[in-house]
């Protein structure tokens, strides 16, 4: 079951251009209800180290002064614009959730991505930025990342 939060065959550089993941819905989190709330939110450096492989989709970041952690991605083109950005600090929003992930029980809180940027240069800019052509080759490659690494 793979869903549409990303994984990288690492010692790969980034393709020069890909387009949105589509998730399987059977296997997408369920957000929490509004009455169970969201927790909070915080901007950080981190340097994008891949992406990791299971049940789901996680963004592998790496945070000075923390161990590296896996966080769902938001709404592309965050997925594209993290995997054409590897190993490059970038300036990430996390977003902490309260989520029903089955697999792991029940409820649990995740961090999700809700914002990524190098400098002044957001995901959306990015993308918006970018030609049918190179959205499709990076939505491709990172497809076949994903594909390769699927357990």
């Amino acid at each position: 079951m793979l869903l549409a939060v990303p994984a990288c065959d690492t010692n790969e550089p980034p393709p020069a251009a890909v387009g949105p993941i589509v998730a399987k819905p059977e296997a997408s989190p369920r957000q929490a209800s509004a009455q169970e709330g969201v927790p909070g939110s915080q901007t950080v450096l981190a340097l994008f180290e891949g992406w990791d492989v299971g049940d789901y989709v996680w963004a592998r970041l790496g945070v000075e002064g923390r161990e590296s952690f896996g966080a769902l991605t938001g709404p592309t083109p965050i997925d594209l614009f993290l995997h054409s950005h590897k190993v490059k600090r970038l300036t990430v929003t996390l977003q902490t959730e309260s989520v029903d992930i089955p697999e792991a029980g029940g409820m649990m809180s995740i961090q999700r991505i809700t914002g990524a940027r190098i400098g002044d240069v957001t995901a959306q800019a990015w993308w918006e930025s970018l030609s049918p052509r190179q959205r499709a080759d990076f939505q491709a490659s990172l497809t076949a990342v994903l594909e390769r690494q699927a357990p």
